[in-house]
């Protein structure tokens, strides 16, 4: 039986040390300019390896909470000294999941510039997102990345961008209506390539579920969906998806959840409706708690139903799922996105550019094949 996954569960070793570290700067046990203790004392600390502490504090390093001066240690930043030129502001909503490599990706190809990375996050709120947004057009940072949670309804953030001529550029989603710069996965591709590959292990009946914290349906996830869609049509198949946005903004985490258990109540309705045998989920977390929810009720995964999802988290084979998933590079996509904001700082009048970054599926154990043969517009071909 799965155990259930919070997102501490989900983060890798190193990423663990890190936020300890920040907790420990956020009560003020290490204060700014103070010099945090020696990697030997971390490593006892800790109880892990030097090579772990190492990537946790080269990840703070990329973050700009802390610096490193060689043959002396590590010191906390002042981050209430004015924001320096020669500097990239990265906005992210959240380190879980994938920060850890888009920030790795943007250091870099700023690194040999001589430029420094500044890390913020919004925590998931798009007011503070906007606030952060606002703070940094009036500072003298070279320019920005964000990472950001406004969408149709609320672009306030991104239009002062384009109005300040900051020079900017979006990762992992963009806003259609707007002309910006933007690096992103080929989640269209994604959506399609793995809807086919299940396809082709001979699956007819094959359920979409998207489950998003945001109350609107962001480029992500319209795209990804558009490629199910497009690739169930092609083969002569009825769709079939489950989705669930909360109605607004959730005001807490108890609302998060509430919405998240009435999609696992929706779903289990479906596998048994619908006879489902597959599932293709929004994301990886989705897709393992989905898991969760059937294993919990007797279903076997693949062998009643098949799981697939999208991102290849790496550390979820660290901690034993071997889940079949659309790999997303999130170094590449940062190291692209680092690129491009050097290219937009020095010519301030580059067009706009959008790179797509490819994806892979990636096969793990969570996908069988249903039958041998699987029939493609009206011909029989095996799988």
């Amino acid at each position: 039986m799965l155990k259930e996954l919070g997102d501490w569960d989900l983060l890798p070793i190193y990423a663990k040390i890190a936020e300890m570290i920040r907790e420990e700067i956020r009560n003020g046990n290490f204060k700014p300019g103070a010099q945090l203790p020696t990697e030997e004392e971390l490593c006892r600390l800790y109880n892990v390896s030097r090579g772990t502490i190492q990537k946790a504090l080269g990840l703070l390093v990329s973050e700009g909470i802390i610096s490193r001066r060689r043959g002396i240690g590590s010191f906390v930043n002042n981050h209430r000294e004015k924001i320096s030129a020669r500097s990239i502001g990265v906005i992210l909503p959240y380190m879980k999941y994938m920060g850890s490599d888009l920030l790795l990706g943007i250091e870099k190809a700023i690194r040999s510039y001589g430029y420094r990375l500044l890390f913020f996050s919004s925590d998931g709120d798009v007011k503070l997102e906007i606030e952060i947004i606002d703070r940094l057009i009036h500072s003298d940072i070279s320019g920005i990345i964000l990472y950001s949670l406004e969408g149709e309804y609320e672009d306030r953030g991104i239009k002062a961008l384009l109005a300040s001529k900051k020079p900017f550029v979006l990762i992992d989603r963009y806003l259609p209506h707007l002309n910006t710069s933007w690096v992103v996965s080929d989640n269209y591709t994604g959506g399609y390539r793995m809807t086919e590959y299940l396809i082709k292990k001979g699956h007819s009946r094959i359920g979409f579920v998207i489950y998003s914290e945001e109350y609107y349906e962001v480029t992500s996830v319209r795209d990804r969906k558009l490629g199910y869609l497009n690739a169930m049509e092609r083969y002569e198949l009825s769709p079939i998806i489950i989705e669930s946005y909360p109605p607004m903004p959730p005001k807490n985490e108890l609302e998060l959840k509430e919405t998240f258990n009435s999609l696992m109540e929706e779903i289990i309705e479906n596998v048994k409706k619908e006879d489902l045998t597959a599932i293709f989920g929004i994301n990886d977390v989705t897709s393992v708690r989905i898991m969760r929810a059937l294993s919990d009720i007797g279903y076997k995964i693949p062998e009643d139903v098949s799981v697939a999802g999208f991102d290849c988290m790496k550390l979820l084979r660290d901690i034993g799922i071997n889940l079949t998933s659309v790999y997303q590079d999130f170094f590449n996509m940062g190291f692209e996105a680092g690129k491009l904001i050097l290219e937009k700082i020095q010519n301030p009048n580059l067009a706009d550019k959008r790179i797509s970054i490819p994806i892979e599926i990636k096969e793990g154990n969570t996908v069988r094949s249903f039958r041998k043969e699987v029939v493609r517009k009206g011909l029989v071909g095996s799988v």
